[in-house]
């Protein structure tokens, strides 16, 4: 029996072909007439905020590209009910094939590989083991958490699951701004506690400066005192 052959290797220009078909039918399928109005807004939202384009793109690998089977649209549809919020986490390739297969997982990870800007923010190197290739990390959709939610409508829904990590970052802001105000009030209090030693070591210069008295020498003592006789070695004092 002669062994199974393998599939010849992808080559470089075929995987850009591929990776760019597959990016034509992702925008395709937003401009399509076909594509549900909530999705299309959504879109348009989401172009100036790359992790929000990620999550709609990881969405639609999810419903293999068919709008109408996908969970984002069910949340922008629904209005009083139990919804997941999407949360997004640091996974490796074993716990996203794990969590879904091994197709999807491929789909992700070339999305984030072939876009410089989700490769530098949405791929990581394991904080704990970073030589390991098979611990490289990406950053992904996973739903897992619930609770209560009730809006006239859900077109902000990435707004809401990727809000956390705006306000952390705001969050973070402030509490910079609000030390740096601190600092400057301790550094003014230092300056006014200084100026009065300031103003002491000036008004002992001062006093350095002041001629010293010195006791007079014999010579002009006898000079200021005495009255010279014919005698010129001979002195009568006063």
């Amino acid at each position: 029996m002669q062994a199974d052959k393998k599939p010849d290797p992808e080559t470089k220009e075929e995987r850009k072909k591929r990776l760019h078909r597959r990016n034509m039918r992702y925008y395709r399928s937003l401009a399509s007439p076909n594509c549900p109005k909530e999705i299309a807004n959504l879109a348009v939202k989401c172009k100036g905020n790359s992790a929000q384009r990620s999550y709609l793109f990881e969405n639609w690998i999810l419903c293999d590209g068919n709008w109408g089977k996908s969970s984002l649209l069910a949340k922008l549809r629904s209005r009083n009910r139990n919804s997941k919020r999407g949360l997004r986490k640091w996974m490796t390739r074993a716990e996203m094939v794990q969590k879904w297969n091994e197709s999807v997982t491929k789909c992700i990870i070339e999305a984030k590989e072939s876009d410089e800007e989700r490769a530098r923010t949405e791929i990581r190197k394991h904080p704990e083991c970073p030589q390991n290739k098979e611990m490289i990390q990406y950053l992904c959709l996973a739903e897992d958490t619930e609770e209560k939610v009730d809006e006239e409508e859900l077109e902000n829904v990435l707004e809401v699951s990727l809000g956390n990590s705006s306000e952390s970052g705001s969050a973070e802001s402030s509490s910079g701004r609000e030390k740096e105000k601190k600092q400057k009030k301790k550094k003014a209090g230092k300056k006014k506690g200084k100026s009065p030693k300031k103003v002491k070591a000036k008004a002992k210069g001062k006093a350095k400066a002041a001629p010293k008295k010195t006791n007079p020498s014999a010579q002009e003592f006898i000079h200021d005192h005495a009255v010279r006789m014919p005698n010129p070695n001979v002195y009568m004092f006063n």
